[in-house]
């Protein structure tokens, strides 16, 4: 009976090296041969596949009874030789080339003893942190490769018996030396390797080595000093459960400026406590740090957490006047909706903006932009294409103004869009020609709306006009 069924099989395999696709014929072709041929061919291609010998070798030194620690740092060693390299695409490849061995080390971490993964783990990152002072890593391509480090170093902490407090005092030791990021999310995403236990004596050891260091100088704020992530530590774990009493106190111990003040402030308001933050920003306004008594953006809230409308007016006003932005005029009129005020608001502050929008610079655009978004709000459509075709020239802006009318006043937005268009071509660049292109797509059902062929004049137009910009007009085919 077996041996029928391995001439069943045979019959099979000799059936799909015919007609089978390229895998199955691959596979037919390795099924049919003894074990001494398929290890023989495989030793004879592993010279030219570095990362696979490598990850082979791994297995079989572990399967030999011997941890392998020292081919693991071996390995890790070759991949991490220190290069000077600038490039985007050649830092990639480098990082690609470790995250490959990571893997091969990945891929028997199960079996190693929890001391040889955590001397392997720890000894990746310091070479990967020695790597980067010598390697361009703005593009960011190390964090895959700090990931995986990380994820070895979690399992040998979760292998190791450690009791809580060991582990807590291993894994600050760590973080408060750390030069390129590879703790910052400590503790939280090292819970799997803390537990429950670990993460409590972690914090405990926070506020142990916190209460150990001498008052701060005057310029421990300016650095990463261990002070200060020690702080930052407490201030994350009173900010996720949302504790309010703990934070401010944390503040109160580190406060030192205006910057400060207004914080403790902030959080006085975030627990619905308006007297204390009235005491706070008081503190901070008399502070003159920075040159100026400018008062702070948080009056207005603290006027309307004790319900006093119209000095929230007044005070929301001032900042308005500081930054004429919609959003600031949001506010003021959702205070002044609170008062018997609200349309005096309402008219005083347009025309202070329709003042300040005749003077020239970015102030003067800023204004009259949030006047049209303002008469937007109102549905006034001819008022706010008016503001914005008389004051605006920014092409951001144009493009907010053409979206809002494109339903309520074809013809305005179309001019609003032509004018964007133009502006993207005259970067003579590729990159403004692309967004001049995307812009005109995105146009084409606001310009049919306006007529059978108002979209086709202007792209005739766009032709005509730029006929020698060869590389818009590529763009303008390929697109249409």
């Amino acid at each position: 009976m077996a041996l029928a069924l391995v001439l069943k099989e045979r019959q099979f395999n000799g059936a799909l090296l015919q007609t089978g696709s390229e895998n199955e014929k691959i596979k037919a072709y390795l099924t049919l041969q003894n074990s001494e041929t398929l290890a023989t061919e495989l030793v004879n291609i592993l010279p030219r596949h570095p990362e696979l010998k490598e990850r082979l070798l791994l297995k079989a030194e572990l399967a030999g009874g011997s941890a392998p620690l020292r081919s693991l740092k071996k390995t890790i060693t070759r991949v991490t030789r220190p290069k000077h390299i600038w490039e985007y695409r050649k830092v990639g490849a480098y990082f690609q080339q470790i995250e490959a061995t990571l893997e091969n080390v990945a891929s028997i971490a199960d079996s190693l003893p929890p001391k040889s993964l955590l001397k392997t783990a720890l000894y990746g990152i310091e070479r990967v942190n020695g790597l980067l002072e010598v390697i361009d890593d703005s593009g960011g391509y190390r964090f895959t490769t700090q990931a995986m480090l990380r994820e070895l170093h979690i399992k040998a902490l979760q292998g190791l018996d450690w009791p809580p407090e060991q582990r807590a005092a291993h894994l600050l030791d760590f973080a408060l030396t750390d030069p390129w990021d590879q703790f910052t999310g400590a503790p939280r995403n090292y819970i799997e390797g803390l537990g429950e236990e670990g993460l409590v004596a972690f914090y405990a050891e926070v506020e142990a080595r916190l209460n150990a260091i001498p008052e701060q100088s005057d310029d421990a704020k300016s650095a990463w000093t261990p002070r200060h992530r020690l702080v930052n530590y407490l201030r994350e774990r009173a900010g996720v459960a949302e504790d309010w009493d703990a934070l401010i106190e944390i503040e109160k111990r580190e406060a030192t400026d205006e910057r400060d003040f207004r914080r403790i402030a902030e959080l006085c308001l975030r627990k619905n406590d308006a007297d204390g933050a009235a005491e706070w920003l008081t503190k901070a306004d008399s502070l003159e740090t920075r040159g100026c008594t400018e008062e702070s953006d948080l009056w207005p809230d603290v006027h309307a957490a004790r319900g006093d409308w119209d000095p929230a007016v007044d005070a929301q006003r001032r900042v308005f006047e500081r930054d004429p932005s919609h959003a600031h005029f949001c506010r003021l009129s959702r205070f002044a909706a609170h008062t018997d005020r609200a349309n005096k608001v309402l008219e005083e502050t347009k025309d202070w903006l329709r003042a300040r929008a005749a003077t020239r610079g970015w102030q003067g655009e800023q204004s009259a932009f949030t006047l049209a978004q303002i008469l937007r709000d109102e549905e006034d459509w001819e008022g706010s294409y008016e503001v914005v075709a008389a004051r605006v020239t920014d092409s951001s802006r144009l493009l907010d103004a053409a979206r809002w009318l494109a339903e309520p006043a074809p013809p305005h937005a179309n001019e609003l869009y032509a004018q964007v268009i133009e502006t993207m071509v005259d970067k003579k660049n590729k990159r403004g020609y692309q967004l001049a292109v995307e812009v005109l797509v995105e146009a084409k059902s606001v310009f049919d709306a306006a007529g059978a062929d108002a979209f086709e004049n202007l792209v005739a137009r766009l032709r005509e006009t730029h006929k020698r910009k060869i590389s818009f007009i590529a763009r303008l085919d390929k697109s249409l």
